[in-house]
């Protein structure tokens, strides 16, 4: 029997980190998972740059620029997408390879590794999109595609840990002993790059083997119930729903989606399908209400790693969504709030009704949250100004751009009067630079 502990990449790691269950449907059970349009789309785009990328090498050491834009136009076409084709266009347009940087061979540009992991907790492998070593600057460049649409919201949280372990395996499996490393989310349809620098002694591993150590405990917990079990009963690594849910294709098998309508196979199942979505849509506008309501007057909902919450978007304004900030960030951010209006003289009821209400609507820095008080001079968030009721029933205003605690930028809206669930008001707007208490105006 294959043992799903003895070989790991990023992949089948972030995919614990996101939800057991797709882990255990996908390495354990082995499912066969259903196909996921995003999914579909990368992997074409990743062969076309990888044969691209592989081509311009070639050109590169026969002397010839690194770069062929008809070359491309050529693979963009015989996707037969033409979305996909501009992809193609754009990556041809923005990337070169320098045999003299790039590392390569006959085989291509992507780069495989195994590597062991400290304390025999097995072998990791993948391959890294592109990678580069300068030997004059002892400069390690690892980069890593992606392909989505659109660039994630940038949080701020620094190197991402897929960089960190690809960096971490490529410098284990080679003897260059880099001075530093440079790494790079290339958000290719987007035009966008995000680069860290590492210094080779920052690398570690310990957060995989902590996961390791997760997943090999769940395992022995379910090997015990299943034979405790009278019919030998199911593993029981539970499902975590989020955002992540949209491109799982283990979701047929999941038990968070037990009430999913069959396959459509014919015009019944497809009339039994555009029933329950009807219905299902009805009561998802209810629920939606109710949500809305909860997270108005206590504050946002965690759901797995994700957080249901109104969250502010450049171009649409407060929207209540999943996802965006986490839960961490929120409990900091309510936990800063409620402090505060506690310290000038708020009760414990009105600081967290007001924590509730202002922590969806203010956008600080999650490295800043981290550090609760006092902030540096880059610690930034839109400017809050609240009108509640004090413990007597006296209106007063809270200013929550605390000087000497967070600097204020300029708010890109400002927000209509809320009822709070005291009965007292609130509303976003650029005032003051101080934390106070006073009257109402």
């Amino acid at each position: 029997m294959n043992n799903p502990l003895a070989k790991w990449s990023w992949t089948k790691l972030s995919t614990w980190m996101q939800c057991p269950a797709w882990w255990y449907f996908q390495y354990v059970a082995k499912k066969k998972a259903a196909v996921i349009e995003p999914f579909v789309r990368g992997s074409k785009l990743h062969r076309a740059f990888e044969q691209y990328a592989k081509h311009c090498y070639q050109r590169s050491a026969e002397g010839k620029r690194g770069t062929d834009f008809d070359h491309m136009r050529a693979i963009g076409k015989a996707l037969n997408d033409d979305e996909l084709a501009e992809a193609c266009e754009k990556f041809a347009e923005t990337h070169e390879f320098d045999d003299a940087l790039t590392v390569a061979d006959s085989d291509g540009v992507e780069r495989s590794f195994k590597v062991e992991l400290p304390g025999d907790a097995g072998l990791f492998r993948g391959k890294v999109d592109h990678v580069t070593w300068n030997p004059i600057d002892r400069e390690l460049a690892i980069t890593d595609y992606k392909t989505g649409r659109m660039a994630p919201a940038d949080n701020d949280e620094g190197c991402p840990l897929q960089l960190q372990s690809y960096a971490w395996a490529i410098a284990e499996g080679e003897d260059w002993q880099p001075d530093i490393i440079v790494c790079t989310m290339d958000y290719t349809c987007a035009g966008e790059l995000r680069t860290w620098e590492i210094e080779p002694h920052e690398l570690s591993m310990e957060w995989a083997l902590a996961v390791i150590a997760e997943i090999a405990a769940e395992t022995r917990k379910a090997d015990i119930e299943a034979a405790d079990a009278p019919d030998g009963g199911p593993r029981t690594f539970e499902a975590a729903p989020g955002n992540h849910c949209m491109y799982c294709g283990y979701r047929r098998h999941c038990s968070a989606m037990e009430a999913a309508p069959p396959p459509i196979l014919d015009l019944a199942t497809a009339q039994a399908s555009g029933e329950w979505l009807t219905t299902t849509k009805a009561q998802m506008d209810e629920v939606r209400k109710a949500m809305k309501a909860w997270v108005e007057g206590q504050g946002g909902i965690p759901i797995g790693n994700s957080m249901w919450d109104w969250y502010m978007s450049k171009d649409k304004g407060r929207r209540f969504t999943t996802g965006g900030k986490g839960k961490a960030a929120h409990d900091q951010k309510k936990a800063l709030i409620a402090r505060l209006c506690k310290e000038e003289g708020l009760d414990q009821e009105q600081a967290i009704a007001v924590a509730g209400r202002l922590a969806p609507v203010i956008d600080w820095r999650k490295d800043a949250l981290a550090q609760y008080v006092p902030l540096s001079e880059d610690d930034v968030f839109a400017a809050s100004n609240v009108i509640t009721t004090d413990a007597d029933g006296n209106e007063v205003q809270l200013d929550l751009q605390a000087e000497g605690y967070l600097e204020p930028v300029k708010p890109t809206r400002s927000f209509e009067c809320r009822p709070l669930s005291d009965g007292g008001m609130f509303n976003v707007s650029p005032v003051g630079r101080r934390l106070k208490v006073g009257e109402g105006e």
